[in-house]
């Protein structure tokens, strides 16, 4: 097993709480690893006191011990107990008596959680109860590693559409199942049921796939597109089957080992639901001939959306370097046509003159 995979680093305190730290947590648990909690972790808390064990500069928390464990619970209480303290202490306006009331007690719940295992930490002695072992007549009784990473990836789809739709009611609608989803398939549950666990996780990428093929470049209906200057625009279409707007980034650069092209940069193109909008993107053209583009099409972060469509070109326009070494080229068969007429012209001379001296 990779060294990194027994190990995880939480750099700030918003990662405590995130899905992926999650499920590092439960894999370094499982594997007797470690976490290291970095100094700007603490820095979301109120409570000045230390983990147990720990230096004030970051932490390392050995899962293989019940200390360990409680560490890590003793970090996140510590951050709610933080957060909803800050809350209370400053209530957001427009916040009714009932809301007021309602967070007041929640941080007195947390503070509890985090007094409780304070006390603990301080009080308990550790028991060393040996590295955890999976048992030896099922050694690969835990979830497929396959569908962990595949889990991964469709969380970062997610996220990718949920930044294309902007984050909003649009986006909940359409992606909220993801999120229960996900957990559900990261249950442990599954150890016992390693069909169904990788059915469910079939299930969410088939969901996610259909959503992003919802939007994707089309296929040119003509075979070849002619450019008839040097700054004609390369036309490209964007379909959008989904039901609310989606914003994209749409490209095109020159296919591998084809010079003399370059395209704009255009900044985020937002196309309407249910529909299919062109998009043309200024170019240079320093060539002529036929060449083929590639054009692309990623969400506002940067992935991938649906495949790559090649473009095959036509340029009919001649460049500034080209008109030049052609008018340079028509020059030089000019003398050359030039010199060669007055040759022959002083050839059909010099008899004439020949004969009338003889006479």
């Amino acid at each position: 097993m990779a060294p990194d995979e027994r190990t995880v680093i939480v750099r700030d305190a918003a990662e405590l709480v995130r899905p992926t730290t999650r499920r590092g947590f439960l894999r370094a648990l499982g594997l007797v690893g470690t976490i290291v909690l970095m100094p700007s972790v603490f820095a979301a808390c109120s409570d000045d006191t230390d983990l147990t064990g720990t230096t004030t500069n970051s932490a390392t928390l050995n899962l293989g011990t019940d200390i360990g464990i409680f560490n890590y619970a003793y970090a996140l209480e510590q951050l709610e107990a933080a957060f909803y303290t800050q809350a209370v202490a400053s209530f957001a306006s427009g916040l009714s008596a009932d809301e007021r009331e309602m967070l007041t007690d929640i941080r007195n719940d947390e503070v509890t959680h985090r007094e409780f295992l304070r006390t603990a930490l301080g009080t308990v002695r550790p028991v060393d109860r040996g590295a955890l072992q999976v048992a030896a007549e099922d050694p690969a009784a835990e979830l497929n590693p396959a569908d962990i990473a595949q889990l991964s990836d469709i969380e970062q789809q997610v996220a990718s559409l949920n930044d294309a739709l902007h984050d909003n009611d649009a986006a909940a609608e359409l992606l909220g199942g993801f999120t229960n989803g996900i957990r559900r398939a990261e249950a442990s549950g599954w150890r016992t049921d390693p069909a169904g666990g990788t059915a469910l996780v079939r299930s969410l990428q088939s969901r996610i796939d259909a959503l992003t093929g919802a939007v994707h470049l089309v296929q040119p209906a003509v075979g070849t597109y002619s450019l008839s200057s040097s700054d004609s625009p390369v036309v490209v279409t964007v379909s959008n089957q989904l039901p609310r707007p989606v914003t994209v980034l749409v490209s095109v650069a020159p296919a591998p080992g084809v010079i003399g092209f370059q395209a704009q940069v255009l900044a985020p193109q937002t196309i309407g639901a249910h529909s299919i909008d062109t998009i043309r993107i200024p170019t240079h053209v320093g060539r002529v001939g036929r060449f083929q583009v590639i054009a692309s099409l990623r969400t506002p972060d940067g992935r991938q959306l649906g495949q790559t469509v090649p473009l095959n070109l036509r340029a009919t326009s001649i460049g500034t370097v080209t008109k030049i070494i052609t008018v340079l080229a028509i020059t030089v068969l000019a003398l050359a046509l030039l010199r060669r007429l007055i040759q022959l012209i002083r050839n059909r001379r010099q008899p004439a003159s020949r004969t009338l001296v003889s006479a």
